[in-house]
């Protein structure tokens, strides 16, 4: 499946992704938005090795990997990021 989505949830900024999932897997993602990463190539390399990260994982190995690649994020969480992509794919399968 794959998914488009904006959003913006409590304490981030807005944020832009696409993804696709398989399995309850993600195969592929892109992050863009309104929020800061600092250092930017910092966050490239957060989002290259999000594929194969569980749906059920995604908030904590996103926070994970930009502690690992030393990125400061300012107005993005995993928390955030997750919860645009289940609003993406709730909607995608017709769920509100």
């Amino acid at each position: 499946m794959n998914v488009q989505a904006i959003g913006k949830p409590v304490g981030a900024k807005l944020i832009r992704l696409s993804a696709s999932i398989e399995k309850e897997i993600v195969t592929a993602i892109s992050i863009r938005g309104d929020f800061f990463a600092i250092p930017e190539e910092g966050f490239e390399r957060v989002e290259a090795r999000l594929p194969g990260t569980e749906l059920g994982k995604f908030a904590a190995r996103f926070d994970e990997l930009l502690t690992e690649e030393g990125v400061e994020p300012y107005g993005i969480s995993g928390a955030a990021v997750a919860e645009v992509l289940d609003d993406a794919i709730r909607a995608a399968v017709g769920l509100k």
